[in-house]
This record gives C-alpha cells, structure tokens and sequence, in this order.
C-alpha cells in the first residue's frame, strides 16, 4: 500500500509473442511505473535514471482508493472476512492522501425534514431521528467517486458518525 512498483513489459518477462501487455492487468497499468521494452528505446537508460533512494509513488492513487473501496465494499458483504478483517487490524484501510496543499475539501450540509427521516439505532438501543436518505447517499459516493483523496465534512445535526463507517472503513476521509 503505497509502496512504489515498476512493472516491466517484456518478452523475457511475459508471453514473448505478445507485443503488448497482458489482458490480465489491462485497465491496472496505470497504478504503477511501467517501464515497456517493447515501445521504449533506452530502457537501460530509464532504469539508470530512476531515483531508486528516493522512488516516486505511485501514479494514479486515486484511482488505486476507488479500486480498493470497491474490493472492500465485496469483502465487507461476507460476515466472516469483515470480522476477521477487524479482528486482526485491517479496518479501518489506511487513508492514502495527498499533501494538506494538494486536497479537495468538500463540506456537505444535511437539513432534516419529516418526511425523509428514518429511524437510526444507537450503541444504547434508542432511536435517533436524523435525514439520511438515498439521495444524500448517491450524493457522498459522487464526491468520493469522483474525488476520491478529497476531505469531506459532513454537517448535520441528526446524522451519527457510525453512519458513515464503510466510508470510514474504506479509507476515504469523512468528517
């Protein structure tokens, strides 16, 4: 998680009659440094120059957080991997961010009506009044659709924070 990886597309590596990568990490080329011996012209020169003290990280961690939200949201369905996921520390994912300078930051205001209240169940057993409804769902998972380092504030006065824990479990960043 987070440590940086240099996948190197060649015949020696792979399929030597293939000239291109592999169907099987088709659409995951984009979450590390690839290095193709196939197109590139001084691959000697690129392993010479990279900066293996000090590695860049990763490209695309945003893309890297919605695939791994995703996974999550699969293993989180079976009762049996979340607990054990729990048990033994995976949870929450830790959240892979960019620098303070660098993140959206987002503030989403939630006012409660009567007829979009349901019935929330505390720690204690007694009910708790508050305005989540479908709309306000679909609304947090665009944000971290489409931003998925980003910062988002929730203000309400109704809404628990233990109603935003597989966001939280996800690693995203909801406050």
């Amino acid at each position: 998680m987070g440590t940086p990886v240099i996948f190197i597309n060649s015949r020696e590596i792979g399929d030597a009659s293939q000239s291109h990568v592999s169907d099987r990490l088709a659409g995951l080329t984009d979450l590390f440094h690839t290095i193709d011996a196939y197109t590139e012209q001084d691959v000697e020169k690129r392993f010479a120059t990279f900066d293996w003290a000090n590695p860049p990280p990763n490209p695309n961690p945003s893309k890297f957080k919605r695939l791994r939200a995703t996974f999550w949201n699969i293993i989180r369905s079976h009762d049996t991997l979340h607990y054990s996921a729990k048990m033994f520390g995976l949870v929450p994912l830790p959240s892979i961010g960019l620098p303070l300078e660098k993140q959206q930051l987002f503030h989403l205001i939630f006012s409660s009506s009567e007829n979009t209240k349901i019935s929330i169940f505390k720690l204690q057993g007694e009910k708790v009044s508050g305005a989540w409804n479908w709309r306000h769902q679909r609304t947090l998972e665009s944000v971290l659709r489409y931003h998925p380092m980003a910062t988002v504030y929730i203000h309400s006065n109704t809404l628990e924070q233990e109603q935003f824990a597989i966001f939280l479990e996800a690693g995203y960043d909801v406050r």
